[in-house]
């Protein structure tokens, strides 16, 4: 390879960075607005027009979210060889995370177990973004959400044992309905309000999942709730 073509990587590779770490900042504000409006919400002086406003507020900021976050996965498709420690990330999230999902809702952590994945650190925080705000919006009410890690052994199609690294969240809320479960991954599917923007975010996390030669799935919680669970082959660093 020539030396203008290595220094032609190099300076994409430094763009990337840069334009990826802008994107991030970006999310992190729309968080912080988003959890300062359902705090808002929560106060009881608030009329019902000024909760709507809010509620408009919020999901705009969703959107524009989800906006950052499909920038982002577009950026991230040139670095698909990286590998990110799940721990890391996921406690590195967890302040915004509560903020996030506002004084009703609790996250426990249960760092179980640790490793590393072949996904950048962007697209992981993608995926627990989009798990825990799917877990919030199950749970009207307020409630827990859990999450942790763990490792298993699973048998591929060839009969070779691999070892994965799961992450699992887990929501308090009325759980997803048995005639549902093969449905709740489809682009745009939802049982919220079809408003634009909504029924990506699980779409989103398995794909992402399937990027990284993992899988999701779903299980119910009783005696009620759910559990999403991603299943990612461990890589060696």
């Amino acid at each position: 390879m020539s030396v203008n073509n290595t220094e032609s990587i190099s300076e994409l590779e430094h763009l990337q960075q840069h334009m990826a770490g802008m994107a991030h900042d970006f999310r992190n504000l729309l968080t912080i607005i988003m959890g300062q409006a359902f705090m808002l919400m929560r106060k009881p002086e608030m009329s019902e027009a000024s909760k709507k406003q809010l509620q408009n507020m919020i999901s705009t900021a969703e959107r524009g979210s989800a906006l950052a976050h499909e920038f982002v996965r577009q950026i991230a498709v040139y670095d698909s060889e990286s590998t990110s420690q799940l721990v890391d990330i996921v406690e590195t999230q967890l302040e915004g995370l509560r903020v996030l999902v506002g004084p009703t809702c609790q996250i426990d952590w249960e760092p179980c177990a640790a490793g590393s994945v072949r996904l950048p650190a962007l697209q992981i925080e993608r995926i627990v973004v989009n798990l825990v705000m799917n877990a919030r919006e199950a749970m009207a009410d307020g409630g827990t959400i859990r999450m942790a890690t763990r490792t298993t052994h699973l048998r591929g199609a060839d009969g070779a044992t691999e070892k994965y690294l799961c992450l699992e969240v887990n929501d308090t809320g009325p759980g997803v309905p048995q005639e549902l479960v093969d449905r709740v991954f489809d682009r745009y599917f939802t049982t919220k309000s079809h408003e634009p923007g909504r029924g990506l975010g699980l779409a989103i996390v398995r794909e992402i999942a399937e990027q990284a030669n993992g899988f999701i799935q779903v299980e119910p919680v009783l005696p009620h709730g759910s559990c999403f669970q991603i299943y990612f082959p461990e890589v060696q660093v």
